[in-house]
């Protein structure tokens, strides 16, 4: 499954979830975003690590949450 959406914030986040393995990646402007653990990815600017994105509960069927922040992507 393959999800794109466009945030004024950051721009086109592409989610990419496989239906077979389940395994998940994120996109935000087409660069890939590190993965931290199962459902959190890390946007690297600089040393300090930058922002961490969770991915909430949800699959390719039921459709995902992206939270950024405390800010909620649908």
């Amino acid at each position: 499954m393959k999800a794109d959406i466009r945030d004024e914030t950051y721009g086109n986040i592409t989610y990419t979830e496989s239906f077979w393995t389940g395994s998940k990646s994120l996109y935000i402007n087409g660069s890939r975003l590190k993965k931290v653990s199962k459902n959190t990815f890390s946007h690297c600017e600089g040393e300090e690590g930058g922002e961490k994105l969770f991915v909430g509960k949800g699959n390719y069927l039921a459709g995902i949450k992206l939270y950024v922040e405390g800010r909620l992507i649908p």
